[in-house]
């Protein structure tokens, strides 16, 4: 009967604790693994999270910031299913519409754990000024349809 109790108490134990890292964080640190996109600790991808999506205007930079860790978690796993592209088509990229820019930044302290840059009409981001990705469509959409008053 002991066992049996130690063993219930286990499994809560682990079932809340699954719960809470699911619900604090964007990776499960488990199966976490760091590469070209998310290159940062899993602990670094706690929330609250803040999604940021900016375009330069004729007047400057106008952004729109959307504290929803959700939306960050539905970011991150269409980052992951995007590719790396092999180059990054500056000019092209620029001559196809104006420069946009997002990220992901920590809302407890204002780090900065994704950014990317590119411009409206492309589909290739640069990423930490570094790295050439070419976003999926769904990505896309998310940025232009989930963030209020983006258009792409």
């Amino acid at each position: 009967m002991r066992t049996k109790a130690v063993a219930g108490l286990l499994l809560v134990l682990f079932a809340s604790m699954c719960i809470y890292v699911s619900s604090t964080f964007v990776f499960n640190p488990f199966t976490y693994r760091p590469n070209e996109l998310t290159n940062l600790p899993w602990s670094w991808y706690r929330g609250p999270l803040q999604v940021e999506y900016g375009v330069l205007e004729d007047g400057g930079w106008r952004f729109v910031k959307v504290a929803d860790t959700s939306i960050a978690k539905d970011l991150f796993r269409e980052l992951g299913r995007s590719s790396l592209a092999t180059f990054w088509p500056q000019d092209a990229a620029e001559s196809q519409g104006r420069p946009v820019w997002f990220g992901v930044r920590r809302v407890s302290d204002g780090a900065v754990l994704l950014d990317a840059k590119g411009c409206e009409g492309s589909d290739t981001f640069l990423l930490r000024g570094q790295i050439a990705v070419s976003v999926t469509p769904a990505l896309l959409e998310l940025l232009s349809t989930r963030l209020p008053g983006t258009r792409q």
